[in-house]
């Protein structure tokens, strides 16, 4: 693998030469026309090549004329595959690609009865808009996507009613799911057949404002046991770096090679959840079911965790700037949430010593997302218990309330140089500007109803807000002064994203893709996801 100084070593020459990485390679290119089913030339069409060696794989949209064109590619053989939402993949299996260019032609096929490439959204938007759909969707969508077959098949209220027990059972230890008359949600579940059809659904409406230039890579990660939850991207090289929650494991990829470094965990059972990079350089890591935090030194691999924090505490998040950094406050503490302990940290990185505030409500409460505004003071949201609120940390006062509206599923939210608050509401498909020292609100509805975001991430430089939009299979950049947003449509099926992070210099925008578990996502591994210069083409 290409080391993370030798990396920032070529990043840095490239830069001086003017030339992009990418021509620092021997590289090819495979063109080619897309039909559907009748033999029409298809536009809109995501082609992917998989290049398994690599576990990379490429992908571009067919232009208005059904042509692709996808270079600077690796030598080796290539999976060719032609996707889109209502119709059956056309795949042209082990394309050799040398020297040479290559050319091939792919036709879609038709529809098969699964509907496996049928957006969770269309499944949710045949579900009639009653106040307990919300609950619905809040519930389920905290770990799934609901477009998976293994998740959406027909039940009887029986059968639903045992599925939510089970789920509150396998998620005792985090009590996400919200609490609900489960009778009522499964009898409702049931009568309105959830999983017999899909409302008509078009990924390409002029609504939607796609970015039909869009050029994607995808890195496969971990195997079938995996959970790759979170992932953060290096500020200084470029380096790509997810936690396998389950495995232990934080991997390093190569986003030009797509070689991968495993650096096995220094505990067990830890839990590794929430990932980003601080201003020194270092990574941050919540080792949720371990109760520990730790501090990854990813120049010379090295880890140092830090302890103290109580069994059950499960923390969750950091409060990051506006650039998604670790923020510090002017202590020199970074502030984390504890998901199991209704309280927040304060940790001084130098010395390991703890500072615990506890929050207004209820001592079982649950914080969720975590912020900072310019004043000091710690903002949150409660996510099963649809809740929202502010703590001084010098006096330890505050107050909470409820959201505006009911089991609306306040996500990971983020705060911009004004301090509004983003914040994604899963149970309505939209996402709530709060300004902290006002208090006024506003509520954005994003492209796809019913998209469930899990994450939202203001960025200053590009003066947007990127929301993972995964009903959708969709990354959505809100302009808030215009409240329109540009979409960016993803290939895999089930393409759950989770936090986002956005490399600077290339403008490259990241998620990691990650329905738990890995079956209900259709495949053996998990994702890592980048949009090629998706800022700059918001701009």
């Amino acid at each position: 693998m290409v080391s993370v100084k030798s990396f920032c070593l070529i990043r840095f020459f490239a830069i001086l030469a003017g030339i992009s990485l990418a021509a620092t390679a021997s590289a090819s290119v495979l063109s080619g026309i897309v039909h559907d089913p009748s033999g029409k030339p298809k536009a809109n069409v995501f082609v992917t090549a998989q290049n398994g060696a690599r576990k990379l794989a490429v992908t571009v949209l067919s232009d208005g004329a059904g042509r692709y064109r996808i270079d600077d590619l690796f030598p080796g053989q290539y999976e060719l595959r032609a996707r889109m939402s209502g119709f059956g993949d056309g795949v042209a299996i082990d394309v050799a690609l040398g020297e040479r260019d290559g050319m091939a032609n792919l036709k879609l096929t038709a529809d098969t009865a699964d509907r496996k490439t049928t957006p969770g959204a269309a499944w949710l938007n045949a579900l009639s808009n009653e106040p307990i759909k919300a609950t619905f969707v809040t519930s389920c969508t905290i770990c799934h996507d609901l477009a998976s077959p293994l998740t959406r098949a027909p039940r009887s209220a029986e059968g639903w009613k045992e599925i939510v027990n089970k789920m509150r059972a396998q998620n005792d230890v985090y009590s996400v799911i919200v609490q609900t008359d489960d009778d009522k949600l499964s009898a409702w579940v049931a009568a309105q057949k959830f999983g017999a059809r899909p409302a008509p659904f078009d990924a390409f409406a002029k609504g939607a404002n796609v970015a039909t230039k869009a050029r994607l890579s995808e890195y496969a990660v971990g195997d079938v046991t995996s959970w790759a939850h979170d992932m953060a991207v290096d500020p200084r090289t470029g380096v790509a770096w997810v936690g396998d929650y389950v495995r232990d494991e934080l991997i390093a990829v190569d986003p030009r090679t797509g070689e991968q470094k495993v650096y096995p965990a220094p505990v067990k059972g830890t839990g590794m959840h929430t990932l980003n990079f601080d201003r020194e350089g270092y990574l941050w890591i919540t080792f949720q079911l371990a109760d520990k935090v730790a501090r990854f030194d990813t120049r010379k691999g090295e880890w140092r965790v830090y302890e103290g924090l109580a069994k059950g505490t499960l923390v969750h998040s950091f409060a990051l700037d506006s650039e998604g950094l670790v923020k510090r406050n002017a202590e020199g503490r970074i502030t984390l949430s504890q998901f199991g302990g209704n309280r927040i940290s304060l940790l001084d990185p130098a010395s390991g010593d703890l500072k615990e505030v506890a929050l207004p409500g209820s001592a079982n409460g649950r914080p969720y997302g975590i912020a900072v505004d310019s004043r000091g003071t710690i903002w949150y949201t409660k996510y099963s218990e649809n809740l929202m609120g502010f703590v001084d940390p010098a006096s330890g006062q505050g107050k909470e309330w409820a959201m505006p509206r009911p089991d609306s599923g306040p996500h990971r939210m983020h705060i911009d140089n004004d301090d509004n608050l983003w914040i994604p509401l899963s149970g309505y498909g939209t996402i709530l500007r709060y300004n902290t020292r006002s208090g006024a609100r506003s509520e954005f509805a994003l492209p796809d109803a019913d998209a469930f975001p899990y994450a939202a991430r203001y960025d200053a430089k590009s003066n947007r807000v990127w929301v993972t939009g995964n009903g959708g299979n969709a990354i959505y950049a809100l302009d808030p002064a215009t409240g329109k947003a540009t979409t960016f449509r993803l290939p895999s099926l089930l393409s759950y994203g989770r936090m986002i992070s956005i490399d600077y210099s290339t403008g490259d925008v990241w998620t990691a893709l990650s329905s738990y578990p890995n079956k209900h996502a259709l495949r053996d591994h998990g994702l890592l996801l980048r949009v090629h210069r998706a800022l700059d083409l918001v701009r």
